[in-house]
């Protein structure tokens, strides 16, 4: 790293030259997660001041798919170590989550103290934003009352609730960063404090009735189904179609055609249309039908596959 133009920092040293053991045990470690922006230092072996630069970069995916890179920024971060006797709280996090738009989510935060102090929960995320697209997040207590970010006792539990509406139907996941700070009496050592994320991808739902009616007269199927709850967002309708009947449901996350069960796109129509013939289907053949809705750029992002 460089102070200036060609000029190098003095005395550089990497984090990895100031690591003890591990908080778990085992050889202590350094790392950044590349789409998080989590830092973790695991742990510290020296007392003292150390600033550290973190380049984040912009890159965007293209027409053809090839994503391009557009530019960076710098941010200085100073991490203060000193001696405690006080040791920090854990978090504990569901797995990432999937959620179809209109369906709520209410699952369980928790976080517990080693030392039995009291422990705050913290939220930040666009879904708490309040110029989000209603209805935002929010936390409760176990109690069902909102919770205000009072300092609970160890173990603390709480519930994100979201029921996000098509707005936020996107390819990408959303973050939730949630932090937990310890309240320790003041003659043991200042709060400290455990950062954990939670993902959360928010998919389209599936389209509602779909129905197939064989036409003997004209060779064809004809295709029709509900108006898509979300159209006002969506762009195309993809049909989709597989020889036989799947024995399998789709697994969760798995939009559009359910991965490994045969199913190949047969055509596209607009959003707004609820109808679609299917004029490639052979006499005496069996098939089953599926649809799914996809959104545009820049949001992207798809739906579940119909029953």
């Amino acid at each position: 790293p460089q102070s200036a133009l060609n000029t190098n920092v003095r005395n550089y040293r990497e984090l990895v030259n100031f690591l003890g053991p591990a908080e778990g045990g085992g050889p202590g470690s350094v790392s950044i997660s590349a789409t998080q922006g989590t830092l973790t230092w695991n742990t510290p072996n020296s007392i003292g001041c150390f600033n550290v630069a973190i380049r984040v970069e912009e890159w965007r995916k293209n027409s053809t798919g090839r994503y391009v890179f557009l530019g960076y920024v710098v941010r200085d971060m100073q991490i203060i170590v000193r001696n405690s006797n006080n040791r920090r709280p854990i978090l504990a996090l569901p797995n990432n989550l999937c959620v179809a738009a209109n369906e709520t989510i209410a699952t369980q935060i928790s976080a517990s103290d080693p030392d039995l102090h009291c422990v705050k929960i913290e939220a930040t995320g666009q879904m708490f934003d309040a110029n989000s697209p209603a209805p935002r997040a929010f936390l409760t207590t176990s109690g069902g009352n909102n919770y205000t970010g009072t300092c609970l006792p160890s173990p603390a539990n709480i519930t994100l609730n979201w029921t996000p509406s098509c707005d936020y139907i996107r390819q990408r996941p959303y973050q939730i960063i949630f932090k937990a700070t310890d309240g320790p009496p003041p003659v043991i050592g200042p709060s400290l404090v455990d950062i954990k994320v939670l993902e959360i991808t928010v998919v389209g739902p599936k389209p509602q009735n779909l129905q197939a009616v064989a036409d003997n007269v004209n060779d064809v199927i004809n295709l029709s189904w509900n108006p898509y709850i979300c159209s006002a967002k969506a762009r195309e309708m993809i049909i989709w179609r597989r020889d036989g009947c799947p024995t399998n449901n789709p697994a969760v996350c798995d939009v559009g055609a359910p991965d490994g069960q045969g199913y190949y796109e047969i055509g596209r129509v607009p959003i707004g249309t609820t109808n679609f013939v299917d004029r490639t289907a052979k006499i005496g053949a069996s098939y089953s039908y599926r649809v799914s809705a996809i959104f545009p750029a820049p949001q992207g992002g798809e739906s579940y596959a119909s029953d």
